[in-house]
């Protein structure tokens, strides 16, 4: 049996609040590049549509707190098998990234700012002066969204059981 959230108005009558859907991934993607916060207040944006050498567009790559890069795929009307063979594509080429790979991303994403500078000053404010180093953990993460629990599942349980040389 399906659990079912709902969001609530609280006032002297609480009142669900409407269910819509969104029609495209397009938008969805627009909204959180607007605000991050969607998705965690701890992560930062640094790519839209990251071309990778594989031929493939990320839809977002953002770096958390700890500075490991984090693939958000947004996907719709996709079978397990081709979501599953995309995150493997998408993850194996991030990994290969070296930091000053990671910097160009961001410096184009932001129109010429410092991955460097704007990352510090994030790690200040979560209490946390660590710098953007994507290889001192090979732990990336990706991030699914709109997409059956098949999928997240098989994508969990090769997380779980990969290792990165």
């Amino acid at each position: 049996m399906p659990i079912r959230h709902a969001i609530w108005k609280v006032g002297t009558k609480p009142e669900p609040l409407a269910e819509v859907s969104l029609g495209k991934e397009a938008l969805l993607e627009q909204m959180i590049t607007e605000d991050p916060t969607i998705l965690s207040d701890r992560w930062l944006l640094i790519g839209r549509q990251v071309r990778t050498t594989h031929g493939g567009f990320i839809d977002l790559l953002a770096l958390n707190q700890d500075g490991q890069l984090i693939v958000i795929e947004l996907k719709r009307d996709m079978t397990p098998r081709e979501v599953v063979a995309q995150a493997l594509d998408y993850a194996s080429w991030v990994q290969e990234l070296k930091a000053d790979d990671v910097a160009s991303i961001y410096s184009r994403f932001s129109g010429g700012g410092s991955l460097g500078d704007i990352f510090r000053q994030r790690a200040r404010d979560y209490e946390s002066a660590s710098k953007p180093n994507p290889h001192t953990d090979r732990t990336n993460s990706l991030a699914y969204l709109w997409m059956r629990n098949s999928s997240t599942a098989l994508i969990k349980l090769l997380l779980l059981h990969r290792h990165w040389t």
